[in-house]
């Protein structure tokens, strides 16, 4: 068995694995979710669900993304800049609830899969 790394920046937020919303558990693998799991190059939002390493989830702005399939970074001079409110809005919309869990951060991870 192999598995692959990729190294993620982010501006969102690292959440427990099981999220509930005011409808009670959130189905992480209904089809809406879809879009931001499956991931393309370009993506805007991004939801990384780790069941293997960590147990946790991450969603927000897919600001950069390094694989270790020969896409690495090498030194780079990251200018990016975030739209606070339009990622609590997704959110909200996404996860069905009225307020994030908190203010959304910057935060750079590997997730292996």
């Amino acid at each position: 068995m192999s598995v692959s790394r990729t190294d993620y920046i982010m501006f969102g937020w690292k959440l427990p694995i099981h999220l509930k919303n005011k409808n009670g558990a959130i189905d992480l693998w209904a089809d809406k979710f879809l879009p931001f799991i499956e991931v393309p190059n370009g993506a805007e939002y991004a939801l990384i669900i780790d069941q293997m390493c960590g147990q946790y989830i991450v969603f927000g702005n897919l600001l950069a993304r390094a694989t270790d399939d020969g896409y690495c970074w090498g030194f780079s001079s990251l200018d990016f800049s975030v739209n606070r409110e339009a990622v609590i809005l997704k959110y909200t919309e996404l996860f069905e609830t009225d307020t994030p869990p908190s203010e959304p951060y910057l935060f750079i991870f590997s997730h292996f899969g």
